[in-house]
């Protein structure tokens, strides 16, 4: 049963429920080593691959958005790759991205993923993508909130939607 606050949520957000995704395991899911200030950075050379025209979300061949937004994501698993347990994974639910200028096949962009806020479980980052490795053309720009979860039971909660 769905209480009528879900289902009010569902009819604003277009059938989705915001939400943190809930484990199967009662351990402790914050650990001593994420604290705010973590900061992750990832490289692309764009290639035929990653543009927009190959990945069916325009139709020209520079830097696509969908791949944007995977090297801003891998910049804040790269920010917390030391911090978290093997037992312990994160998931992105909320994403906030400008995509602010194009990159060519060739071009190289550095996406950097700084720990804004800790609330629990809820990892805020603040995303900034440059073009070149130079802070003088931002790329992109955005928010990322990441949810700590149990590993294996998030994987058992997968495999039980997909029967």
């Amino acid at each position: 049963m769905t209480s009528g606050a879900t289902r009010s949520a569902a009819r604003v957000t277009g059938g989705i429920v915001p939400g943190v995704p809930e484990t199967s395991s009662g351990h402790d899911l914050t650990p001593d080593g994420i604290a705010a200030g973590l900061v992750g950075r990832a490289v692309l050379v764009v290639s035929a691959a990653d543009t927009a025209l190959e990945m069916r979300s325009g139709d020209v061949e520079v830097l696509s958005t969908p791949r944007l937004l995977a090297l801003c994501e891998e910049a804040s698993m790269n920010a917390l790759a030391d911090a978290i347990p093997d037992r312990l994974t994160t998931v992105a639910v909320r994403v906030q991205i400008n995509h602010l200028a194009p990159v060519e096949v060739g071009g190289a962009v550095r996406a950097d993923a700084t720990l804004e806020r800790v609330d629990g479980r809820r990892l805020t980052f603040t995303l900034a993508a440059h073009a070149d490795g130079s802070h003088a053309q931002l790329v992109g720009a955005g928010r990322l909130v990441r949810v700590l979860v149990d590993r294996a039971g998030f994987l058992d909660k997968a495999k039980g939607t997909s029967r």
